[in-house]
């Protein structure tokens, strides 16, 4: 079972349940991508539902009213860094704007909103008897649709979480994620679409126990045996792909030799397998999306200590190649 990590600070174990971050650590997150409410008016004492993404799997996030600040409700990520809290706003509050927000203490991941607190809405009865009896109305729960940037449903073409572009789907949850998306072109400038960077495979004549898995969820663990293997050389191809970090997700990686073909046939949109292939298909005529060099990109799979497996992405054509070679490197991540 999972356990919610909890920080420890100089005095004393922080609560999250009842201990919110400084108002200045509230006010100064970012908006989500999705709005945490639709309708950002909401009743004094009024419940509030949020559902949102973008967190680490399993950590502990709060859902926080900036005035004081206050946590109204708690609850634990998923597997998938979604989470759903459930609050009511603090009877005390002022009508006017506040601040709405949900923050993870331990990773300090948040979001927050705007919204504007309204007084209830109070209708007095006269009963024979004399007694008032008050009739409060509430405004309505309000649940966000996810994106799946957010943690909802994703197919081919969408935005990931990590701020590329999917472009495989497993179809349901493996053992290794579900989806797999392409850094952005241009992913070492600000996805500014520039060309992608070579580099070696490195490592020649050294083979890397581990680093030779081929199939689609093996990348990830390629990558990990190259850079924490017997490999010291720097600057080659997985390493750059290691250290690259994304909206807050930075468990990319040098894609296998299988989720690179899987990447070559959605570019190439080649879903009969005609281009992508040992023998090739294609030319360097052909069109292609996602913003790829017409040229030889590496994969994390290596045929042994003098080889490695590469795709070029003019053809299609799969190789395996002497790792002093240069290729070009566009990070994968897994979801």
């Amino acid at each position: 079972m999972d356990l919610p990590l909890v920080p420890l600070t100089a005095d004393r174990c922080l609560n999250p349940a009842t201990d919110a971050p400084l108002l200045s650590v509230v006010e100064g997150l970012p908006a989500s991508s999705t709005p945490l409410l639709s309708n950002d008016a909401v009743a004094i004492g009024g419940a509030v539902t949020v559902t949102v993404g973008g967190f680490v799997p399993n950590e502990v996030v709060q859902l926080i009213v900036a005035s004081t600040p206050q946590v109204i409700g708690l609850a634990s990520a998923n597997s998938q860094g979604v989470v759903t809290l459930v609050g009511n706003l603090p009877e005390g509050l002022s009508a006017g704007d506040h601040t709405l927000a949900v923050y993870a203490p331990v990773s300090g991941i948040g979001f927050a909103q705007q919204i504007t607190v309204e007084s209830l809405d109070i209708s007095t009865t006269v009963a024979p008897t004399t007694t008032i009896a008050p009739t409060t109305t509430v405004a309505p729960t309000t649940t966000i649709a996810l994106t799946c940037a957010t943690g909802g449903t994703c197919a081919a073409g969408n935005t990931g979480p990590g701020g590329g572009i999917v472009f495989y789907d497993a179809g349901s949850i493996q053992s290794w994620g579900r989806y797999l998306e392409v850094a952005c072109a241009g992913w070492l400038n600000n996805c500014d679409g520039s060309a992608d960077p070579e580099a070696s495979w490195g490592c020649y004549r050294t083979a890397i126990v581990g680093a030779d898995g081929y199939l689609i969820g093996a990348g990830k663990q390629n990558t990990a045996d190259i850079v924490n293997g017997a490999c010291t050389d720097t600057g080659i191809a997985a390493k750059l792909a290691d250290a690259y970090s994304n909206t807050g997700q930075s468990d990319w990686f040098l894609p296998s030799q299988d989720e690179l073909n899987a990447l070559c046939k959605w570019a190439f949109n080649d879903s009969v397998n005609a281009i992508c292939n040992d023998n090739g298909g294609g030319s360097y005529s052909l069109s292609m999306h996602g913003g790829f060099s017409t040229g030889y990109y590496w994969s994390s799979s290596e045929v042994g200590a003098f080889y490695s497996w590469m795709q070029d992405f003019g053809s299609g054509l799969e190789i395996s190649a002497r790792g002093v070679n240069a290729g070009s490197v566009r990070p994968v991540r897994a979801f």
